[in-house]
C-alpha cells in the first residue's frame, strides 16, 4: 500500500494562467527571520518563471484543508536535456500545520528496468491520486513509465516501491502514434540534484522577454539502454 503520508506531501497548484498541476514538499529550513519555510518541487512548466504567482492547495486524507497564495522561487527549463523544475517557497506562519516532507532519493541510487514504481499525481486536476506502474525504458537522465501520466500530474513525484524515497519528477507524457505506447516522463532524481546544485544555473530568470515554457510532449531521450516489458502476472 501507498502510505497517506506520499500522498499528503502532494500539492495542487493553479498558476494565473489557470492551468492545473501538481507539486510536493521536499524540503524545509529556517529563513533568516528565524521563520520555518517549506519547499515544493513542481515543473516549471506548471510554475512558470522565478517570481510567477501561484496558488497552493494541500490535501489531507482527500480532503482539501488549505489553500494559499505564493510564488515561485526558481525555476529550471532547457528543452534539449529535458529538464522542467521549479522551486515554490511558502511560510510555516502561511500554513498553520506542517506537512509532510518526501526525502529525494540519494546520488546513485539504482534504478533498473521493470522495477515497480508508484507515482502520484492530480489527474484531470482533481485531488492527489497514487497509482502504480513499472520502469518501460530507461536513460541515463529520464524514466519512461507505463501506464502513462494524465492532465494534472505534472510536477508530481516519483516514489520507489514502497514510496521511501522520491527517485524521479513527472514532466511528460507520450502520445501515439508518436511513440508505440503512451508513457509517464520523469526526470531522475540524479538529475534533479545536478539542478539544485547549480550544474544547470542558478534558476533566476535571465531576460525578461516573458518567454513561455512549453510542455513538451514526451519524445525518446537519446540513446534508448534497453527496453522492458512486465510480464502479465507482474502487473497483476
Amino acid at each position: 500500500d501507498i502510505p497517506q503520508t506520499a500522498i499528503d506531501s502532494v500539492v495542487r497548484i493553479k498558476n494565473s494562467s489557470g492551468e492545473t498541476g501538481c507539486g510536493f514538499v521536499i524540503g524545509t529550513e529556517t529563513l533568516e527571520d528565524g521563520e520555518k519555510s517549506y519547499t515544493v518541487m513542481t515543473n516549471r512548466h506548471v510554475a512558470k518563471d522565478t517570481g510567477h504567482k501561484v496558488t497552493i492547495e494541500f490535501w489531507a486524507n482527500g480532503y482539501k484543508i488549505k489553500t494559499v497564495k505564493a510564488e515561485t522561487y526558481r525555476s529550471w527549463y532547457e528543452g534539449d536535456m529535458y529538464i522542467d523544475i521549479a522551486l515554490v517557497k511558502i511560510k510555516r506562519s502561511a500554513l498553520g500545520f506542517d506537512p509532510p516532507v518526501m526525502a529525494l532519493a540519494e546520488r546513485g541510487h539504482k534504478i533498473r528496468l521493470g522495477d515497480q514504481v508508484n507515482t502520484i499525481g492530480c489527474p484531470k486536476a482533481w485531488w492527489p491520486n497514487a497509482r502504480s506502474g513499472h520502469i518501460t525504458k530507461l536513460t541515463k537522465d529520464h524514466m519512461y513509465i507505463s501506464p502513462t501520466s494524465h492532465g494534472g500530474d505534472s510536477g508530481g513525484p516519483v516514489f520507489d516501491r514502497y514510496c521511501k524515497r522520491v527517485i524521479g519528477l513527472t514532466a511528460w507524457r507520450g502520445f501515439p502514434p508518436n511513440d508505440p505506447e503512451t508513457y509517464c516522463g520523469s526526470m531522475t532524481a540524479d538529475l534533479i540534484r545536478d539542478v539544485l546544485e547549480g550544474k544547470h544555473g542558478d534558476g533566476l530568470p535571465k531576460s525578461n522577454s516573458g518567454e513561455k515554457a512549453p510542455a513538451p510532449r514526451l519524445r525518446p531521450f537519446g540513446r534508448i539502454w534497453r527496453e522492458y516489458t512486465p510480464d502479465e502476472n507482474e502487473l497483476k
